[in-house]
């Protein structure tokens, strides 16, 4: 719901898990017209990590990875093998891992990941569990 479509700031209040805006734009001989959709989600800010990966090179769930929702910033993604060895590290959550630790192919196994970011409500939001790796 828009409070006044006529004034340069309106406030909008969001109701649905989604919607579309559309506007009309003037500059001094330019005219347009676009439109902007916007998806609201109601849950609070995440990451959906899985809990096991096969990096076959299959083109199927080739790369453990987490999936941000509603995360302006991830400050690290780290993995661990079971002697607490970190064997991967990064900013970029979804492009993930790949399976290798110093180029080397690691084993069928239970893996350790911790997560931390920043929520667009400015929350931080840390995060831990277990991946099963299989070859």
């Amino acid at each position: 719901m828009v409070s006044n479509a006529q004034v340069s700031n309106p406030k909008i209040r969001l109701t649905d898990p989604e919607y579309m805006f559309t506007w009309k734009w003037q500059m001094p001989l330019v005219k347009g017209f676009d439109s902007l959709k916007i998806k609201v989600f109601k849950a609070r800010p995440t990451y959906y990590v899985p809990n096991a990966f096969s990096p076959n090179n299959d083109g199927l769930n080739d790369r453990f990875s987490a999936l941000p929702v509603g995360i302006s910033t991830t400050d690290w993604f780290r993995i661990y093998n079971r002697y607490g060895q970190m064997v991967f590290e990064t900013k970029d959550p979804v492009n993930g891992w790949d399976g290798r630790f110093k180029g080397k192919i690691q084993d069928t196994g239970t893996f350790t990941w911790l997560i931390r970011g920043r929520g667009y409500n400015n929350l931080v939001i840390e995060m831990k569990g277990a991946v099963i790796l299989i070859r």
